[in-house]
């Protein structure tokens, strides 16, 4: 298991460090759990395989046994991970630069990171990757910020901003008409 006093963002930093390491993607699927935070805890999974859980201890139990800030839990069956991992498939990569675009959206609190992947997967426009979340007072009731970086390429040729900011207004759409996300001003 792995704990850290950056609550839920620092555990799954190492969930996706994981990822990477052993050329997996699992996902998160929203769990309710008295003891994690009601919004940032979860089960991993690996396909149909479940590999464990992940989230952020409940501000009411933090509070009561005086644990300072945020704490972060994430327990992972390492023999499934090593199993899951088996053989690295690779594919070619561009050898025309990306293109980057980070969005600061609002959206529903209830909805989680690899919702929010997955939509902008499903577009086959950009890959996504997670940078921060945000609760603040400055957001409606029952909202969060999300920051996602998407990197654009093209196997024929560098993008020019424009190429990229169309494909970015369609992968926009998507996040409103699926997910209700809305740009963040």
């Amino acid at each position: 298991g792995v704990v850290s006093r950056k609550g839920y963002m620092g555990v799954k930093a190492a969930l996706d460090l994981l990822g990477r390491e052993f050329h997996i993607e699992p996902t998160v699927k929203p769990r309710k759990s008295a003891a994690l935070h009601p919004a940032r805890a979860g089960q991993v999974w690996l396909g149909s395989k479940l590999l464990g859980e992940i989230g952020e201890v409940h501000p009411d139990l933090t509070r009561r046994y005086k644990i300072p800030g945020q704490l972060g839990y994430l327990e992972i069956s390492f023999d499934e991970l090593v199993a899951a991992s088996g053989d690295v498939k690779y594919q070619n990569i561009s050898r025309f630069p990306s293109v980057h675009r980070d969005l600061s959206l609002e959206l529903k609190d209830s909805i989680a990171w690899e919702k929010v992947k997955e939509v902008i997967e499903e577009t086959g426009l950009g890959r996504p990757r997670f940078l921060s979340d945000y609760h603040g007072k400055d957001l409606p009731a029952g909202a969060k910020g999300l920051a996602v970086r998407i990197e654009f390429s093209s196997t024929e040729r560098t993008l020019t901003d424009v190429e990229a900011d169309q494909q970015l207004s369609q992968v926009l759409k998507a996040l409103e008409r699926k997910l209700g996300a809305k740009l963040r001003s």
